[in-house]
């Protein structure tokens, strides 16, 4: 049932809600208990999040045995920003882990309005001790900001289906670029951590450009060796990053084989990894994204971006199509 319905510049947004309509992204497939239904949110018929209540200390529960959880396994933070908070879930996921402080960046002001006025003071809009909500585009905000996060976190911002369709190939995405990620980094703390999660698609290409992204950043940036400082996960459907301005200490990368095994999350990439360790939980030929990563942080990356089937080189602000991956050498292999 559509329950309710606003129009903004940036679309039409609708409230749905079904008592079968379930939404666990990344979830692990060791867990066994159940999934509530939540109320949904769509823009222009794309999904944007479920929306979850803020007074049931138990809904966010099953978020701890999902890809979303993979920052705080290996401690707690003090300051944490979301960068595009959509329906609040991952506001409210943040702050039940311990943070102290959450910042939630939300272009869409509308959407915001849609759900005070349909959910009130059930939802995040009633802004818990803690959070606070800005309507901002992304890029704006960490050009104007002058504080300092222990916790970045970029959710998962297109639906799946546009995602391993391609439909969003011709537009343009200035937060997936080398500058806002370097802008990102500028703004952590000295040993704060750039969280990004992201659909799995077969044969990988997000994924690939998100590693790409994260490097190239970390070397723009100043990361003497960004392959001591970066650590990937991925479900059956999902895929996660994080990247520390600091190397990865031996308890951290302890942390992350514990809490992938624990989950049956696969190791995309972690440093000292090898590639038996790489392909264990969600099997598949051959484990490309390790042998991506692997090939990025080496010496010559050129190299690989010549010779992958799609086209994974960073994008840039000249060049902001992140969702764009064919060119025209790849169609005859296509």
């Amino acid at each position: 049932t559509i329950t309710a319905r606003a129009v903004s510049p940036l679309g039409v947004l609708e409230t749905v809600e079904s008592r079968a309509l379930r939404y666990a992204p990344g979830m692990s497939l060791k867990y066994t208990d159940e999934i509530s239904a939540h109320p949904g949110v769509f823009g222009d018929g794309e999904w944007l999040g479920s929306v979850i209540d803020s007074r049931d200390s138990a809904a966010l529960g099953f978020l701890r045995h999902s890809t979303l959880s993979f920052p705080y396994c290996l401690k707690t933070y003090g300051r944490a920003l979301v960068v595009g908070s959509g329906t609040g879930t991952e506001l409210q996921f943040t702050l039940s882990q311990g943070v102290a402080s959450v910042t939630g960046i939300e272009q869409n002001g509308a959407l915001l309005d849609l759900l005070e006025r349909q959910y009130g003071d059930s939802m995040h809009t009633a802004r818990p001790a803690g959070v606070r909500v800005v309507v901002s585009e992304a890029r704006s905000f960490l050009a104007r900001s002058t504080e300092s996060f222990d916790l970045i976190i970029v959710p998962i911002l297109e639906g799946y289906i546009s995602s391993a369709s391609g439909a969003h190939a011709l537009f343009e995405n200035y937060l997936f670029t080398v500058e806002a990620f370097r802008t990102m980094l500028d703004r952590l703390s000295d040993d704060g951590i750039l969280v990004v999660h992201g659909w799995a698609t077969s044969p990988p290409r997000g994924s690939v450009k998100t590693i790409a992204l994260l490097v190239e950043a970390m070397r723009q940036q100043g990361t003497s060796d960004p392959s001591r400082s970066l650590a990937g996960i991925r479900s059956w459907g999902t895929f996660s990053f994080l990247a520390k301005k600091q190397p990865l200490t031996g308890d951290e990368i302890a942390s992350v084989k514990t809490y992938s095994r624990q989950n049956g999350f696969d190791l995309i990439y972690l440093p000292g990894i090898t590639e038996e360790e790489a392909n264990r939980y969600h099997r598949v030929e051959r484990p490309l994204l390790y042998e991506a990563a692997v090939s990025i942080l080496g010496a010559n990356p050129g190299r690989f971006f010549d010779d992958y089937l799609f086209d994974t080189r960073p994008p840039t602000d000249d060049r902001p199509y992140f969702s764009h991956f064919v060119g025209w050498k790849s169609l005859p292999r296509l």
